[in-house]
């Protein structure tokens, strides 16, 4: 099997692959350019299932179809290693969600061909761990029963300042809402209804 990124890519049929074949050569260059996710909400390697994800998700695009036999491309080779190599720097799904998508083949194909030169290899090879983050403190508010919200106050200046204001603007929507309500139902809101005429 080759081991150089570029021939990865070149090992790809113009008429794709089938998934399994696509995941066994994702890995393969994920290993090659030691690629190491250290974070424990992502996978180390690509599966299966982790290719679909990333399709609904927008990171890759979806396959080709023959007949009922989806293949994947060259494209999608590189947009999944580029994926994990981006976990492997410390960014998140969403970022990487927002961001690929508008990167261009041809780009992402260089970056990645860029990995793979001896300078570059030899600086990145194999990387150190680095030690998990710890993880955030969130802060819960129940606003009204079945109604809580999770608030990061790493984000959030005054989270009970902002808990409070929803819970008013919450009781003051119900006020308004009660206000509109009769023992019979709503009350009326056409001038000839219920009225003297």
């Amino acid at each position: 099997m080759p081991t150089a990124f570029a021939d990865i890519l070149d090992s790809v049929p113009a008429t794709g692959l089938p998934i399994e074949a696509l995941v066994e050569l994702a890995n393969h260059a994920l290993d090659a350019a030691h690629v190491a996710v250290e974070d424990g909400r992502a996978t180390e390697r690509l599966d299966v299932r982790t290719v679909r994800f990333y399709q609904t998700l927008g990171v890759l695009p979806k396959p080709d179809y023959e007949g009922r036999r989806a293949l994947y491309g060259r494209e999608h080779l590189v947009r999944a290693v580029a994926a994990k190599q981006l976990q492997s720097e410390g960014y998140t799904l969403a970022q990487i969600q927002s961001a690929l998508p508008a990167q261009g083949f041809d780009e992402l194909t260089q970056a990645l061909l860029a990995l793979d030169t001896p300078n570059t290899r030899a600086a990145a090879a194999p990387p150190t761990r680095r030690a998990p983050e710890s993880p955030r403190t969130l802060h819960a508010f129940e606003l009204a029963p079945g109604v809580t919200i999770t608030i990061d106050p790493a984000l959030v200046r005054d989270p009970d300042a902002l808990a409070r204001t929803l819970r008013r603007a919450l009781a003051d929507d119900e006020t308004r809402r009660d206000a509109n309500r009769t023992p019979n139902g709503p009350r009326p809101t056409h001038p000839n209804h219920g009225g003297n005429q």
